[in-house]
């Protein structure tokens, strides 16, 4: 069986908690978002940047020999160059200021490893005479 609710006498007032009176609101902190209005829906960007190139593997510089001639006595090629104003002769094997080496003699080419970076460059000489 159920209890019917006890019965509040008729003219009496319902009283809220002391937390929701209207004069409990003035107790409230004000400060929140004062001066500020905050965005509820910024814009969002998905965009992803590329990722940067990668550098240039690096290479060696121009040669810095210009061809003058060469001589080939009992099949041994030697090779005359300029590099500014100095005139060298170059035979396979030389290394040439610690930076090239000249590698090779096969007319009409030359070849020669720039040291520092262990790579290979040839340098026109035209056919053999």
């Amino acid at each position: 069986m159920v209890e019917p609710a006890a019965a509040r006498p008729r003219g009496s007032r319902v009283v809220p908690p002391a937390e929701l009176q209207v004069g409990s609101l003035a107790s409230l902190p004000r400060d929140m978002g004062t001066g500020k209005v905050r965005d509820l829906f910024p814009v969002q960007s998905w965009y992803v940047p590329p990722p940067p190139p990668k550098p240039a593997p690096p290479k060696p510089p121009p040669l810095p020999f210009t061809y003058l001639g060469k001589a080939i006595d009992d099949g041994l090629v030697t090779v005359f160059v300029a590099q500014g104003d100095r005139n060298l002769v170059v035979k396979t094997g030389d290394v040439i200021d610690g930076v090239y080496r000249a590698d090779s003699i096969l007319p009409p080419v030359m070849t020669f490893t720039y040291l520092p970076l262990q790579m290979q460059q040839t340098l026109e000489i035209g056919v053999a005479n």
